[in-house]
């Protein structure tokens, strides 16, 4: 169950060997408005904690140093996202909007209606 958590509910995974660069892909299930935990990877602590309210959708992650990451903000296809109040012109695909990172925190706000529009990918 652990794993699932981390994998699936937060979005935690290795896009490299040894967490070198790290896929943040959250995966909100119907019914779940929050969560929150991490992953103590042999490069240091990522975080993933997510809260959604209504069709407002945050999103906080943590990325160790030394690392890169992709991260994968859950979003409508026309809705602005933004990162600590800086809007941000970032792709959309399947239901996100697609950050690429650095080390770093990260505090990402979204409009999303709670589905995933899955098409083809870009």
């Amino acid at each position: 169950i652990d794993e699932w958590m981390y994998r699936s509910i937060l979005g935690i995974n290795s896009g490299a060997p040894g967490f070198e660069k790290i896929v943040v892909e959250p995966q909100p299930p119907e019914g779940l408005t929050w969560a929150k935990g991490s992953y103590e990877s042999v490069r240091g602590k990522i975080v993933s904690d997510w809260k959604k309210e209504g069709t407002k959708f945050s999103l906080h992650v943590v990325i160790p140093p030394n690392t890169t990451a992709t991260i994968f903000i859950p979003s409508n296809e026309n809705s602005v996202v933004s990162e600590s109040g800086i809007t941000l012109n970032i792709p959309y695909n399947n239901g996100y909007r697609v950050f690429k990172a650095g080390s770093g925190s990260y505090d990402f706000n979204s409009e999303w209606d709670g589905k995933f529009h899955f098409g083809p990918v870009e």
